[in-house]
């Protein structure tokens, strides 16, 4: 589906889950090279910036949310940015873009008087939204941090749902690092050749202005790593502290016992001369002998604590 905002000197067009239809009207009515069409098509397209004489190709990976999954997944954008149109390229799930394209679309005057119809502001606005968009997520992964900070020191380590929710954790932290690890290079490229297509002085400063929210997520996904690998340790220390203690508990018991099962062994043997065999009082004084056999064995842990 083909969307179109515009005004009388800037045009921006939305491609959502481009088709070889949508494509090909791209190549009827943009001075676009079919190969740079093509390369929107799945699968992901490696990050980069390519500067042409009439155009400038630029490929994003942006991370979204998806609410089913609970995942942060990758989602390319292309664009392609002439000196009067903006064409943006995605699979339809980076709200963020959605959102300001209809605002744009809604508010036509608005492209002239904050835009200035120039493409390089338009851009700017664009990764401004996008990358903007990442801190709600990076809201999100702190707060599962929390919540399962919360699940391993309420001494409940051995829930089983602790050690999925922290391999989701950093599974999520690693794909939102190898997504957005290319963002500063590529505001860098667009910031080298946006007179190709800018307008405004101004917006190479506009543009740097954007690596420091690349800077600044780069900086929160290094602290979150760092925690949710504090927490998968205290997790695994938790568990083995806990399990050793299982380990030790069964142990002493297994030790206590084992006296009482040999005596009871020895005296169940069909030997003919047996001790206390035809005594009438025998069993009880065997019991007693185990009782008080299990009592010092208890207390000898017990003076030791290892109990």
């Amino acid at each position: 589906m083909i969307q179109e905002a515009k005004t009388k000197k800037l045009k921006w067009l939305l491609v959502s889950s481009p088709t070889k239809k949508n494509l090909a009207y791209l190549w009827d009515n943009f001075p676009v090279s079919n190969e740079d069409l093509a390369i929107t098509l799945p699968p992901l397209q490696r990050p980069r910036v390519v500067p042409y004489k009439d155009y400038t190709l630029v490929i994003l990976q942006m991370p979204y949310y998806d609410k089913t999954s609970r995942e942060i997944r990758s989602s390319e954008l292309d664009m392609f940015i002439g000196r009067d149109y903006v064409i943006t390229v995605t699979d339809g799930k980076l709200s963020a873009l959605n959102l300001l394209f209809d605002y744009a679309q809604d508010h036509p005057e608005k492209i002239t008087k904050e835009y200035k119809d120039d493409p390089g502001l338009l851009v700017h606005s664009i990764l401004n939204e996008l990358l903007m968009y990442q801190f709600p997520m990076l809201n999100r992964i702190s707060q599962d941090l929390d919540s399962i900070e919360n699940v391993i020191l309420e001494d409940a380590p051995t829930h089983k749902d602790a050690i999925q929710n922290i391999l989701m954790i950093k599974r999520n932290i690693a794909n939102f690092r190898r997504i957005s690890q290319t963002h500063r290079h590529i505001i860098q490229k667009i910031s080298e050749v946006d007179q190709h297509f800018t307008k405004s002085e101004s917006n190479s400063t506009r543009l740097q202005d954007l690596m420091g929210h690349t800077y600044e997520t780069w900086t929160t996904l290094e602290g979150y790593r760092e925690t949710v690998n504090a927490l998968h340790e205290t997790h695994e220390s938790l568990l083995n502290f806990r399990t050793n203690q299982v380990i030790k508990t069964l142990t002493v018991f297994s030790v206590i016992v084992f006296p009482l099962t040999l005596l009871a062994a020895i005296f169940g043997m069909n030997t003919v001369y047996m001790p206390l065999v035809n005594d009438i009082s025998g069993f009880w004084i065997i019991l007693g002998v185990m009782f008080v056999g299990a009592l010092v064995m208890y207390f000898y842990f017990k003076h030791r604590k290892w109990i």
